[in-house]
This record gives C-alpha cells, structure tokens and sequence, in this order.
C-alpha cells in the first residue's frame, strides 16, 4: 500500500483520534488541525499536529506540503435541550461548528485535492437528523447539511 496523506480537523479527542492513530499505524500521513495539544499517548511518527481553531477566520491555516488523500472532519457541538429552552445563540454555535467549521475546511484545503490521484471528503452528521430525538433540535439543525 502506498503512503497517504490526510488531514484531520479534530483529531485530538474521540473518533477523530482514533482515525488518526489507525491511518498512522498504516503508514499514512496524518496532519491534526487541533484547538488543543493532542494527547501525548496517541503521538506516532506519522503525526504532525497543527494548533488551528477552524473557527478563527483571522488565522490561516497551515500550508501542507504536497498533495492530500483526504479530509476528515471531526469537530461537533451538542446542546441538550428542550426546544423551547434552546437560543439564536446555541442554534448559531452549532451551525458554526458543524456547518461552517467543515464548510472552512474544504474550502482552505480544496487546492490540495487537485494535486492528488484520489481523494477523500468524510463528514460527520447524527442519527437525530433522520430519526429526530428529545432535546437534539440544535445539533440536528446543524448537521442536517452534512447528511448526504
């Protein structure tokens, strides 16, 4: 198998951090766009982390040499609560993390896409999108976008 290079946004935690450390232990390349440090026992030699906030429109992203197999996006936001409890501004974090945040990510790391053979784009959506479920109104609001 030939060696890949991905980047992952929000890599440091959870599914994001497990994708990394299983594309690592394949030999691919894997660049974390992270708001914190990741945690030091997932560190391999294929990871190179970046300390980026997505949503910080006022830095730019890092500039990663060569071309790039894919794009994960991994960050999310979940507000629990009932509908009539949840504000514009809950509505508005979410649509900024879940929609926006990716909808950023693409668009800054699109150029690499075009140098590569192949390419991937995985997107995280919710199962409350389709399947609705109590106090998910933000984050299926959110994510909706996402499921294709």
């Amino acid at each position: 198998m030939s060696q890949l290079k991905f980047i992952i946004v929000g890599g440091n935690s959870g599914i994001g951090l497990e994708i990394a450390n299983q594309l690592g232990l394949q030999g691919h390349i894997v660049h974390c766009l992270n708001r914190g440090n990741l945690n030091a026992d997932s560190i391999h030699s294929n990871l190179i982390c970046h300390k980026v906030d997505i949503l910080d429109h006022s830095i730019e992203l890092p500039d990663i040499a060569g071309p790039v197999s894919g794009l994960i996006y991994c960050p999310g936001s979940i507000n629990l609560k009932p509908f009539r409890m949840l504000k514009d501004t809950d509505f508005l974090s979410d649509f900024n993390i879940n929609l926006l945040g990716a909808v950023r990510a693409i668009q800054n790391i699109y150029h690499f896409y075009n140098r590569a053979k192949q390419h991937l784009l995985f997107l995280f959506s919710t199962v409350a999108v389709q399947t609705g479920m109590t106090f998910h109104a933000s984050v299926a609001a959110a994510k909706g976008p996402l499921k294709v």
